[in-house]
């Protein structure tokens, strides 16, 4: 091989040397993977165990599958703010009928308080919503 022996290799594959950063780099090259170096400071060297993620690869399947996962949740969360706003919408047109109708038109002050919390409702509901579906 190029860069590593292949008495090296076997030592190393049988574990009675301990590899080097310079062993995985080399054999990385030679086989063509650079996914072993990943792997070696991700898994075996201190510093890289606690700063270096594993990177971990997928196959188009799973990469399109994901995408088509989050469009799902992403529709599924703007369906429901959108049917929220309708109902938030109606309650107001109602409140403000029928709160009109009940307190007299000259009762402004408590008009706005009926919308307020209508408003305040919906923007309750839709932060609930969006906890629930991120």
């Amino acid at each position: 091989m190029g860069f590593i022996s292949e008495s090296r290799i076997e030592k190393i594959e049988s574990e009675k040397v301990t590899v080097q950063p310079e062993d995985v780099v080399a054999m990385a090259e030679a086989y063509k993977n650079p996914g072993l170096c990943n792997y070696y400071c991700s898994h075996e060297c201190r510093i890289g165990q606690d700063y270096v993620p594993e990177v971990k690869l997928t196959s188009l399947a799973e990469i399109s599958l994901g995408i088509l996962a989050s469009t799902i949740l992403m529709f599924v969360n703007v369906s429901l703010g959108l049917i929220m706003f309708a109902l938030t919408s109606i309650l107001n047109v109602v409140y403000s009928y029928h709160g009109l109708k009940f307190l007299g038109t000259k009762d402004e002050n408590k008009y706005g308080y009926i919308y307020l919390l209508t408003n305040v409702l919906f923007y309750v509901v839709i932060f609930i919503i969006s906890k629930i579906f991120s």
